[in-house]
């Protein structure tokens, strides 16, 4: 477990090297806990949410909850492990491409032709990047109708972000308090439905940055574009007396927005 949760940390830096600086601010002397960690995918045979999840399966993880997303035409899940309720959640997204156009279709069809059959039985199919080549006029052609399409066509598979568990957070603080500190130190923060996402009743209240920026290998060469972001999340005690373990669609809605180009 812990070998394949550092592995797709370490990838993680290299398309969002602030989160390692964000992790010193917030917490200087103390290990950052995850609260989830985030994966993108496609609704195909091979790529879907049941082939990435297998991994988490066999490290004892159980499937919760589903949610929809209907405007971004996306479906999720998330993962967690009873027996070990301090490791992360994980939550697997996939965008469904019956939905949308033909074009998308096509270039996202023609992505996996290139993804070998046996692709996802390997654990480091979940950080191995992208492994067709990508158009960058294709990235921003696939941009103006989804841009969870055009990152995964970009991007491929890597944890999309990671988590910072606000809870365990030492000395004890809010969220409101750690988005004033990034702020401070110059992290711009998702601004789409509020700085902060969520309300003490929903049971969570979520933050995040917008996404890094890095130069990505394009057929026509290298081009900038938003990678990776980290997010914020607080967790509040329900009526029955339980810590909301989920996750609020209208909230994730918006932080589907940190990967976004601006």
């Amino acid at each position: 477990m812990y070998a394949l949760m550092n592995q797709l940390w370490l990838d993680y830096l290299t398309l969002n090297p602030q989160a390692a600086a964000i992790n010193r601010l917030l917490a200087e002397n103390e290990a950052v806990a995850n609260d989830h960690i985030a994966l993108r995918t496609m609704a195909h045979a091979k790529t879907n949410i049941q082939q990435l999840a297998q991994h988490f399966l066999t490290l004892g993880y159980t499937p919760a909850d589903c949610y929809h997303f209907a405007t971004k035409k996306l479906d999720a899940q998330y993962f967690i492990h009873l027996q070990r309720p301090r490791w992360p959640k994980i939550f697997i997204s996939q965008l469904t491409m019956s939905q949308c156009s033909t074009y998308l279709q096509n270039v996202i069809e023609q992505a996996i032709n290139d993804i070998p059959d046996d692709f996802c039985q390997a654990a480091d199919c979940l950080y191995r990047g992208r492994i067709w080549p990508a158009s960058y006029p294709i990235y921003c052609r696939l941009a103006e109708e989804s841009e969870y399409a055009a990152w995964w066509y970009a991007l491929g598979f890597h944890a999309n972000h990671f988590t910072v568990n606000v809870n365990q957070l030492l000395p004890k603080t809010q969220l409101e308090e750690v988005n004033q500190k990034l702020k401070r130190a110059g992290y711009a923060l998702n601004p789409h439905g509020g700085e902060i996402k969520g309300h003490e009743s929903d049971g969570l209240k979520q933050s995040a940055t917008l996404a890094d920026k890095q130069k990505i290998d394009f057929i026509e060469g290298k081009f900038e574009i938003p990678t990776c972001y980290y997010e914020f999340a607080e967790r509040f005690t329900l009526s029955d007396g339980q810590l909301f373990q989920g996750f609020v669609t209208q909230s994730a809605d918006k932080i589907f927005q940190s990967t976004d180009r601006y």
